[in-house]
């Protein structure tokens, strides 16, 4: 009996120590949080990718001319040159993390049913946010180097346009023509 008696216990105490929820059980349960109607609430489907420690490097150039039709102040078409006097390279740090995406289905203050897409991220202290604040709070810069660099660059895209904010800046996502490579030969 006695035996019996330990056995059970230290069964209980395992389980509670390997209770520890997933990233998809915190990500649910911050949804369900969150809800104006938790109990028209469902959550159809939820994935969670663990995300390393990463830095990103993106390069941006400084236009100073294009040769292509103004269309105003700030934008171009039929761009065949544009025309370079800096290169900035942008480091971002983003902090380990997991990604989580739910489809969940739910109820409008109109009674209708709606599903819709939600991203969550998850840090390592097991805290929950919603993918836009972990964008805005990481998604920054913590170095920015220039090197003053004339360029001609002809691979570009056929419209060219930014915002007067960016001062020129337009990073080389934007700018050169995406090309798409393929595996099968």
């Amino acid at each position: 009996m006695r035996k019996t008696l330990l056995l059970i216990l230290s069964l209980i105490a395992l389980a509670a120590c390997s209770n520890k929820p997933t990233p998809q059980q915190l990500a649910e349960d911050y949804i369900y949080s969150l809800a104006y109607h938790p109990e028209h609430l469902k959550v159809l489907s939820c994935s969670a990718v663990l995300r390393p420690d990463t830095t990103i490097f993106s390069t941006s150039y400084h236009i100073v001319a294009v040769d292509g039709e103004p269309i105003s102040y700030r934008e171009w078409i039929n761009v065949t040159a544009v025309y370079t006097d800096s290169v900035k390279v942008t480091h971002v740090f983003l902090p380990e993390h997991y990604y989580c995406c739910a489809t969940i289905e739910c109820m409008n203050d109109c009674g209708e049913t709606v599903h819709e897409t939600v991203e969550v991220a998850i840090l390592p202290n097991d805290s929950v946010i919603m993918f836009d604040t972990y964008r805005n709070r990481y998604y920054k810069s913590f170095c920015d180097t220039v090197y003053a660099q004339q360029d001609t660059l002809t691979d570009v895209r056929e419209y060219i346009g930014y915002l007067d904010e960016w001062n020129g800046w337009i990073c080389k996502q934007m700018l050169m023509r995406f090309h798409a490579h393929s595996d099968i030969e």
